[in-house]
Order: structure tokens, then sequence, then C-alpha cells
């Protein structure tokens, strides 16, 4: 029975650089039942597609290593992966940036920051089928307490710009 109710899941691979953005979408998601699976780069992102077979999967465009652009180009060409629909979400989201993702595959482009109500509605969409919520206990704290976790996003993100403000001014002193 749990192998049954774990492969109705619908497995969202989400690959991004960024602490922050992988924390919110997990938030995002943890009311529906959706499996999310991380990344942190394109090639670590191919090789978890081809490991998981994904329903969906939420591309950032710039990354460190491995870009998403170069992940979606390579998915799209290979057969086991190149059904899958492939939403781009990044902060650059201008014509060209946008022109090259749909070009390259890409079902959807969202724009950074992402809304919640926006994403779910996408995500249906290009599933074409409504996400299942699961009403346990943290997913009904989760739907009380925006507030909540915006002050842990806000965190992690004072934490995070410490780290690499403090790598960036070692970095200059190195030059």
């Amino acid at each position: 029975i749990t192998n049954m109710k774990s492969s109705s899941k619908i497995k969202i691979l989400v690959v991004d650089d960024s602490d922050i953005i992988l924390k919110l979408l997990r938030e995002y998601f943890k009311s529906y039942s959706v499996i999310i699976i991380t990344s942190i780069n394109g090639l670590e992102g191919i090789k978890k597609a081809i490991e998981v077979k994904p329903d969906l999967i939420l591309l950032d465009l710039l990354m460190p290593n491995f870009a998403g652009l170069k992940m979606l180009q390579v998915v799209k060409l290979l057969d086991e992966l190149k059904n899958i629909p492939v939403i781009v979400i990044s902060a650059n989201t201008d014509k060209t940036n946008v022109f090259s993702a749909i070009e390259a595959g890409a079902d959807q482009v969202l724009a950074k920051p992402l809304k919640k109500d926006l994403l779910i509605s996408i995500v249906e969409n290009v599933l074409g089928k409504s996400l299942t919520l699961e009403l346990n206990d943290s997913a009904i704290s989760t739907l009380n307490n925006d507030d909540e976790l915006t002050e842990q996003l806000k965190k992690l993100f004072v934490d995070n710009f410490k780290k690499e403000k403090y790598s960036l001014n070692a970095a200059l002193q190195k030059k």
C-alpha cells in the first residue's frame, strides 16, 4: 500500500543552485501530494532525471558548472527524458533568455521571485491535472504560517548573504 501511495505522487525535479529557492519550493509544495527531488546544477540534474524519471522539471537558467539552458537542450535530446515537461524559472527573463528557453524546449518560463499561486497554477496546467492536497498536521500549520515561512526565508537569505559576503571579501583580498 505504501508503494502505491508514493508512486501516485507527482515527482518534481527542481534544479537550482540557490538554497533559498530550493527551500522555498519545498515549502510551496509541502501541502501537496508531491515528491520534490533537488539538484544544484545541470549535470547533476540530468543524472537525477535519468534515475528518477520525474513528471516535471523546474529549472533555473543561470547556474555554475552546467547551466540550465545546456541541461534543457540535453534533456530534450535524450529519448528517455525528452517528453518530461520543463518549466524554466529565472531571475533573468529578458526576451533573449525567454526565447532561448522556449526554443530549447521549455514548456513555460516563469520570472523570479516566484508567486506560489501562479506557480501551482502553471504546474497544474503543464501537467494537465490538479495537484492533490495532503492535509496532514504539518500541511495545515503551513497553510496558516506564511509569516513564519517568510521569517525563515529571510533568516536563510541573511545567513547565506553573510557567507557570500565573506567569500567575496576573501577573494578580493587575494586579488
